[in-house]
């Protein structure tokens, strides 16, 4: 099986909110480059967040982008993680005719696990 990542975006919250421009990834390699408060760091936050981990995000992002976004290549297909930004979890996963939403991080740890064929180990409690 392979997964990679394809393209990653924040998607705005209303009509006042913040998107940002699609990121698309490289095929063996990307790099995200730019002078200090240009945004690199939210960008590679929002990564992270999109693919079902917490980490924090500047408080401008939470207030003004709804969704992180990412895409993934799995065997060749899309698979599109949609993130809810908020305090709980909320994660879309639309896989062509298979969609689902995840509500717990166990639930959502056990299903991207799968991706890679392998078996969900407890790392912290």
């Amino acid at each position: 099986m392979s997964v990679r990542l394809t393209s990653f975006q924040y998607l705005a919250r209303g009509a006042d909110g913040w998107g940002s421009r699609l990121l698309h990834f490289g095929d063996m390699f990307t790099a995200v480059q730019g002078p200090n408060g240009s945004g690199k760091t939210p960008i590679m936050k929002g990564v992270i967040q999109g693919l079902g981990h917490e980490v924090e995000l500047p408080p401008d992002v939470m207030a003004r982008c709804q969704f992180a976004e990412t895409v993934l290549t799995v065997d060749g297909r899309p698979v599109t993680l949609t993130r809810r930004l908020g305090n709980d979890f909320d994660i879309r996963v639309d896989d062509g005719p298979d969609q689902k939403t995840f509500t717990s991080q166990a639930e959502y740890a056990r299903w991207f696990s799968n991706l890679f064929s392998s078996e969900p180990r407890t790392l912290t409690n």
